[in-house]
């Protein structure tokens, strides 16, 4: 079992391995915040941006409500006492009654930037499964940022995953995890805590992250534009359906390869890490059967904007440009644009 918490600034630790969790159905599940919609009509009257051939209600930007602490709660959430304390006031909700499973940590998934996010990732061991899942720990206590509210953002991210997989039921074990379900986990102490835990299909692969980083320079241009064209193959059902994930960054993006290399090389390049990994089909209707096709899947969903279909996919093209902004380095600033054919 975990001891008591004394630390507020904790990270996954592999020493923690071996702990176990009894898992509580929740009595009542966050749901999100009332977005900020900026539309035409809220800059010209209805007249103008007729005359000028707009439509009033089209949508410019949304976005979520602050969640910026003012100097003297940022000062009182900087004291472990104090967020040890709020804690407990936001117990989450649960039946003591309904005791669904126990999880035992096995080892801690998240790496890099997504250490700082509201969730501590791991994969876990659950009663009545046959194999590991993901369990997805919002513990406030072990989210560190002392300048926004730590309750507001574990609530409004429990919610973006709740909603975001029943948006994505149909791409569930293809472009996203399965969803099994929200819990709520009790932390044991002196005093117990009740945190809600998202559990999620454990799918073994790596982060595009640290794959770009081992496989450097001597990855192939094409194959370096295949492996991003994925990215953005991936990402369109999401962006199709009202999801809209804000930080759809190579570290939440997981890569799958196969168990073996082929006999067949699929690039002229001798030296590139993916010459008989990934066979790079740059065409409009690629085999996603065909077992040497690069499969990506997007693993984290505790950040997205909902919005209607239309103005989703108005920005699709705004979040290429972001993951070209991240891949640039690891594509040495070439220009793959030529071989991008999913560009918004």
């Amino acid at each position: 079992m975990i001891p008591p918490i004394d630390s507020v600034y904790y990270k996954p630790d592999p020493t923690r391995s071996g702990a176990t969790f009894n898992l509580y159905a929740p009595t009542k599940i966050p749901d999100l915040p009332p977005m900020k919609i900026l539309r035409v009509k809220d800059l010209l009257t209805a007249e103008k941006a007729v005359a000028k051939g707009w439509d009033p209600n089209k949508v410019l930007k949304s976005s979520w409500p602050s969640t910026l602490l003012d100097k003297n709660r940022q000062r009182a959430m900087s004291r472990p006492e104090t967020v040890l304390a709020r804690c407990y006031e936001n117990d989450a909700p649960y039946n003591p009654q309904t005791s669904m499973m126990t999880i035992a940590l096995e080892m801690p998934l998240a790496t890099g930037a997504r250490e700082e996010g509201p969730a501590q990732v791991w994969r876990v061991n659950a009663t009545g499964s046959s194999t590991p899942l993901v369990a997805r720990m919002y513990d406030p206590l072990y989210f560190t940022t002392t300048i926004y509210d730590r309750f507001r953002i574990i609530e409004r991210a429990v919610a973006s995953e709740k909603d975001a997989y029943a948006r994505l039921k149909d791409y569930q074990g293809t472009l996203v995890p399965h969803f099994h379900g929200i819990f709520v986990a009790e932390v044991p102490g002196a005093r117990p805590r009740h945190v809600y835990v998202v559990l999620l299909e454990y799918i073994a692969g790596v982060d595009l992250q640290a794959r770009m980083r081992t496989a450097g320079e001597a990855t192939c241009l094409q194959h370096k534009a295949g492996l991003f064209n994925a990215v953005a193959r991936a990402s369109y059902p999401l962006y199709r359906n009202g999801v809209r994930p804000n930080d759809l960054m190579d570290r939440n993006v997981l890569l799958q390869e196969p168990q073996e290399p082929s006999a067949e090389n699929f690039c002229v390049e001798p030296g590139c890490p993916f010459r008989n990994i990934f066979h790079i089909d740059l065409g409009d209707s690629p085999d996603d059967e065909y077992p040497y096709a690069p499969r990506v899947f997007i693993i984290d969903l505790e950040d997205v904007r909902f919005e209607t279909w239309d103005y989703a996919l108005s920005q699709c093209r705004k979040c290429m440009v972001r993951l070209w902004e991240v891949y640039a380095e690891w594509l040495a600033h070439q220009d793959i644009r030529p071989y991008f054919d999913v560009w918004g």
